[in-house]
């Protein structure tokens, strides 16, 4: 998920295309998603920390990780983020992490929540808190 930081923050957007290709991520679809963070914040920083549990997110689900990658603002605001689905058995047969992006939205951080404030339902309860990883399938 960082990767994916690293190329919108270096605008690559040819390059975040390829790494989903099919799913409808396109090298086109990759700067109309960000337009709106790029017109509050002219810079997307991957510092290190982003890869740590505070800035990336999963919730483990039987078959798929809920994923949440956190982007770093100048501010430090923390308000914006790429939520994904991560596919575990689709992952298993293609040997690499089979990773659905959902958006890139305005989703002020919470420890809580890995979808933002409109999905209640994937808050995370007492139980669940331990399952939370930083770095599912190397990033």
């Amino acid at each position: 998920m960082f990767r994916r930081v690293e190329l919108a923050a270096l605008r690559r957007w040819n390059d975040l295309g390829e790494l989903h290709v099919g799913s409808g991520w396109d090298a086109e679809r990759w700067p109309s998603a960000i337009k709106d963070y790029f017109e509050e914040y002219d810079s997307i920083r991957p510092r290190p920390d982003a890869r740590g549990p505070a800035l990336l997110q999963v919730t483990r689900e039987p078959g798929r990780w809920l994923v949440r990658q956190v982007s770093v603002d100048p501010e430090g605001d923390h308000d914006w983020a790429i939520p994904a689905v991560v596919d575990l058995p689709g992952s298993d047969e293609a040997g690499e992490a089979a990773v659905t992006i959902k958006d890139f939205a305005r989703q002020p951080l919470c420890r809580h929540r890995l979808w933002g404030p409109s999905r209640q339902s994937d808050l995370l309860g007492p139980a669940s808190a331990a399952s939370v990883t930083s770095n599912p399938s190397g990033g």
